[in-house]
C-alpha cells in the first residue's frame, strides 16, 4: 500500500477556484493533474476538467481496480464533460503482484522513485524516472485526441521506497 502525504500550492490568483490542479492518494492509487491554464484567456477555469477526471480516474479504480491504468485514463476523459485539458501521470499497485506497480503518464508530470535501501551508494538516489512527453499528444482533454499516447510502466519496488508524483512546476 501507499503510504501518502500530498499538498497543492495553487498560483495566488488562482488561489480561490482552488487552482488548475488536482490529485488523489489513496492506498492503491496515486494521480496528479496538471489543469492547463491557458484555457483561462478564453474563459474557462479547467481546474473542473482536472478535478473532475481525478474524480472519474478513482471511481473506475474502484469499480475494478484489475483495469489497466490507460484503459480508465481514457474512460474518464470520455466520461468528463467539462472544458478543459490536463496533463496526466497515475500509478497503481500491480494486482498481480505485490512487489511492482504500474504507472501511466501523459505530458510533463511525473514521477521519481528513490531506493531507501540502507547503502552508502543507493541511499536516497533516484532509481527510475519518468518519460517526460512534449510532443503535440501530451495532454487529454477538449480538442485533444484520446489519451492512447499515454506511456505506461512498470517498476519494481521494496518496502520503504519512495514515490515523488508532481506537476511540471514541481520538478
Amino acid at each position: 500500500f501507499f503510504r501518502s502525504n500530498a499538498t497543492n500550492i495553487p498560483h495566488k490568483s488562482k488561489a480561490h477556484r482552488g487552482g488548475e490542479d488536482a490529485w488523489l492518494a489513496t492506498d492503491q492509487l496515486l494521480v496528479v493533474a496538471d489543469g492547463v491554464g491557458g484555457w483561462a484567456d478564453r474563459g474557462v477555469d479547467s481546474g473542473l476538467f482536472s478535478k473532475n477526471l481525478v474524480w472519474e480516474i478513482w471511481n473506475r479504480h474502484n469499480n475494478n481496480n484489475a483495469q489497466e491504468l490507460k484503459n480508465i485514463l481514457v474512460d474518464s476523459v470520455i466520461a468528463n464533460k467539462n472544458i478543459g485539458s490536463s496533463t496526466v501521470v497515475m500509478a497503481k499497485f500491480d494486482t498481480s503482484n505485490n512487489n511492482k506497480i504500474k504507472t501511466t503518464n501523459l505530458g510533463d508530470s511525473g514521477y521519481v522513485i528513490f531506493d531507501q535501501t540502507p547503502t552508502e551508494i543507493l541511499k536516497d538516489l533516484p532509481i527510475e524516472r519518468t518519460v517526460i512527453q512534449l510532443q503535440l499528444s501530451n495532454q487529454c482533454g477538449t480538442g485533444a485526441e484520446l489519451p492512447y499516447a499515454a506511456f505506461d510502466t512498470e517498476h519494481e519496488i521494496q518496502a520503504n521506497d519512495v514515490l515523488v508524483m508532481a506537476s511540471d512546476g514541481v520538478f
